[in-house]
């Protein structure tokens, strides 16, 4: 008594391996370090910002203590 031969569970595709990717691999390693760049140089700023924020928050503190002394 035989047994089937077992199905082969991958399926073959044809016509994709002579293929060229839509996007060139240089133009997306550029694109996701400009973001990354960006990212940071946008917490760079917002991390700048709110120190000067803070600074005069508490200079205008000092001020209204010495007023008060």
């Amino acid at each position: 008594m035989e047994t089937a031969p077992a199905k082969d569970p991958y399926v073959k595709v044809e016509g994709a391996a002579g293929q060229q990717e839509s996007i060139p691999a240089p133009t997306l390693v550029g694109g996701a370090y400009a973001v990354i760049w960006l990212v940071v140089l946008g917490f760079v700023w917002s991390v700048i910002s709110r120190g000067r924020r803070l600074e005069e928050e508490i200079a205008s503190l000092e001020r209204r203590l010495g007023e008060r002394k």
